[in-house]
């Protein structure tokens, strides 16, 4: 049957030089950069390899505001969608003392993947505990796990998924998902498991990889963004505190030699119960790496004070040697 002009689609455009005048609107960022109203941001990176411990460091600061990263950060109602179970949000309380703007559904759909109208009735109750008003953050931790299936093989499927969480965005809520990378190496920026229709589909597009992949030890992860915002940050190396509590941006101009001793003075210092001076540090170097001369380790052990990767005891008396021991062995 052929179409009347009544069926036909009705356009109606607009000439581009006619915005001229309008002042483009920015984002009211509740995470400058990174999280805003309408936006949705996809942050991928390694299994266990800190994607919620960020999101708890940030849910502490949205408490009352604050900052995370040199960003700014404004109070905001949050709800996870997690795959973890409720202990591991217990624990994660009792270090950060998150408070009552957060809520957590915990394993949703336990352990199954959802049929879209599960998926889409999850999120219409989600709005709901939102609510309409104020800061809102939705959080979808993971991917992989509490979208419905096909989502990360096939584009359609993910595009109807990402359809009702687009409408919540209409509704002024933030959206963070986060995700697991492909197998193997791919290139920075194309890191996202699946369909490409995700990554290109989202506002932010953040990869959060491991500085040094070898050292299980090294807290330091590079964060790298790509946005539709000029306000997000391109390249940061951060650091997750010792105490848990935080994270630090670092300087990346790093002295290569000193990256690769490191480790060296972490495992001589790990087999040590109390502080060291430098001298037992050269003492106890291990012979399968040639030892650095006293000024070199003196120039390291201070480097690696001033980054927080060690405690120094300062001397008390002139000429005293300074002691060092590892952070987390305070926590012991």
């Amino acid at each position: 049957m052929t179409p009347t002009n009544h069926d036909r689609l009705s356009i109606s455009p607009f000439r581009v030089d006619s915005l001229a005048a309008a002042s483009p609107e920015a984002p009211d960022w509740l995470w400058r950069g990174y999280l805003a109203p309408g936006q949705l941001t996809l942050l991928t990176s390694l299994w266990k390899s800190g994607k919620t411990t960020l999101l708890s460091v940030l849910l502490a600061r949205m408490k009352g505001g604050g900052d995370l990263l040199g960003m700014t950060v404004r109070p905001t109602r949050v709800l996870i969608l997690s795959e973890e179970n409720r202990n591991l949000w217990a624990m994660r309380q009792q270090r950060l003392d998150i408070g009552g703007h957060a809520q957590v559904i915990c394993q949703p759909f336990g352990g199954k993947k959802p049929a879209d109208a599960d998926w889409r009735s999850l999120l219409d109750q989600s709005a709901g505990l939102l609510g309409t008003e104020g800061s809102r953050l939705l959080v979808i931790d993971t991917v992989a796990t509490l979208m419905p299936t096909g989502v990360e093989t096939n584009a359609d499927c993910m595009v109807r998924a990402l359809a009702p969480l687009r409408g919540l965005a209409a509704q002024g809520i933030a959206i963070w998902l986060m995700h697991h990378p492909h197998k193997g190496k791919p290139r920075a920026g194309q890191w996202s498991r699946g369909s490409g229709s995700l990554p290109a589909s989202v506002d932010v597009a953040l990869e959060m990889h491991l500085w040094c992949p070898d050292d299980i030890f090294d807290r330091r992860r590079l964060l790298l963004g790509w946005s539709r915002h000029q306000e997000t940050p391109r390249r940061q190396l951060i650091e997750w505190t010792a105490d848990g509590t935080g994270y630090l941006v670092l300087d990346e101009t790093v002295d290569p030699a000193f990256e690769r001793a490191w480790s060296t003075i972490r495992r001589v210092l790990s087999d040590f119960e109390d502080p060291q001076t430098a001298e037992a540090i050269l003492r106890d170097w291990p012979p399968d790496s040639p030892p650095p001369s006293h000024a070199t380790l003196h120039r390291w052990l201070t480097r690696a004070v001033d980054l927080r990767w060690l405690c120094q005891e300062p001397s008390t008396r002139r000429n005293e040697p300074h002691h060092y021991w590892l952070p987390e062995a305070e926590q012991e």
